[in-house]
């Protein structure tokens, strides 16, 4: 049976990504080498400026590709939120992140060495999501936009700041016994930060 158009070259990009998404998590984009990156995913460096020109490029593309992750993993909170579940949202939301650690360790750190994320991250990707999460928690809290804005941004660090780290760690800073009561206890700081934020704000300034 004959491959499908374009199956090796996906197959190949996704593999550089997959590759390029660990080093650059580990080592940071100053760090992470092309040809440490050619090296993991079984290729030549040359075939990684063919699919994404330079390492920039590579950079800019495992950005996206956390955020199409994180937004594929997003889907399973519809149904909590339409039942107006708030734990259930953030319990789903803080095992999508955690799931892909790795992804959000490469954006915190563009915020670590820089100070805030690159233009590139910041307007495709970062303010489009908030400006939708903040419409949600709006909606669903009947905050004022400002207030909504707030709590958006707040909960987004915080959830990866907690997704980055170890469970076993987090029980220990936490000083609960488990993993899994260290995963309750940052659904429970998160939902403080969610349901705490319908006293933010007065209503009267709505910018």
């Amino acid at each position: 049976m004959s491959r499908p158009p374009g199956t090796k070259a996906t197959t190949t990009r996704q593999r550089i990504l997959d590759a390029a998404l660990g080093l650059f998590a580990t080592h940071g984009f100053d760090g992470a080498t092309v040809r440490a990156i050619g090296a993991a995913a079984g290729v030549t460096v040359a075939t990684i400026a063919l699919h994404f020109h330079h390492k920039q490029g590579l950079h800019d593309a495992c950005v996206a590709e956390v955020y199409r992750r994180l937004l594929a993993g997003a889907q399973s909170v519809l149904p909590p939120l339409a039942a107006h579940d708030h734990r259930g949202v953030l319990e789903r939301a803080y095992d999508v992140a955690y799931q892909e650690r790795d992804g959000v360790r490469i954006l915190l750190r563009q915020v670590l060495d820089h100070g805030r994320f690159t233009p590139s991250t910041e307007q495709h990707h970062f303010l489009p999501g908030i400006e939708r999460l903040a419409q949600v928690i709006a909606e669903e809290l009947s905050l004022t936009t400002r207030a909504a804005r707030t709590t958006a941004v707040s909960l987004t660090f915080l959830l990866a700041r907690f997704a980055v780290q170890q469970r076993e760690s987090l029980a220990v800073d936490l000083g609960v016994a488990s993993p899994e009561e260290a995963r309750g206890a940052v659904i429970d700081a998160l939902l403080a930060v969610l349901e705490g934020s319908r006293g933010v704000g007065d209503g009267r300034d709505d910018r």
